[in-house]
């Protein structure tokens, strides 16, 4: 464990190293500290109960970034998606796909009021000098 968030919402996340280069094998994407808007595009890549890999979309788009730092969006995830990385894809570039957030709690129904959320990158490099360190815009 490289570092660690505290035990609020805002604050829910855990950088490891892991060994060897897994990053060559598998391809990553940088984190980014960038403003974000309502509506923004969003894309969500996981593994909902360790199945296999599950890929958020349709309607998958920024709901709000509330002052406390959360990051609330419309991806459709399942129970066990916690810890994935919500993204802004770039699909002509896809080099340029960013790490905006981190997905922590969900609860997004039917009803256009509910979301997901987890805590936004902007936030984040406000409380991790590690984070902050790798963050490109």
């Amino acid at each position: 464990i490289v570092e660690k968030g505290g035990g609020a919402y805002n604050q829910d996340y855990l950088i490891v190293r892991l060994d060897g280069n897994p990053g060559v094998d598998w391809g990553w994407y940088p984190v980014s500290d960038r403003q974000l808007s309502p509506k923004d595009e969003l894309l969500m890549i996981h593994h909902p109960m360790a199945t296999p890999m599950k890929i958020s979309r349709k309607d998958c788009a920024v709901k709000a970034v509330t002052s406390g730092g959360m990051l609330e969006h419309r991806c459709d995830t399942e129970s066990g998606s916690s810890g994935s990385g919500i993204l802004v894809p770039d699909y002509e570039r896809p080099e340029n796909t960013r790490v905006v957030g981190v997905h922590t709690l969900g609860g997004c129904n039917s009803s256009a009021t509910s979301s997901n959320s987890g805590p936004s990158m902007r936030h984040l490099v406000t409380l991790s000098p590690v984070l902050k360190a790798l963050a490109k815009p």
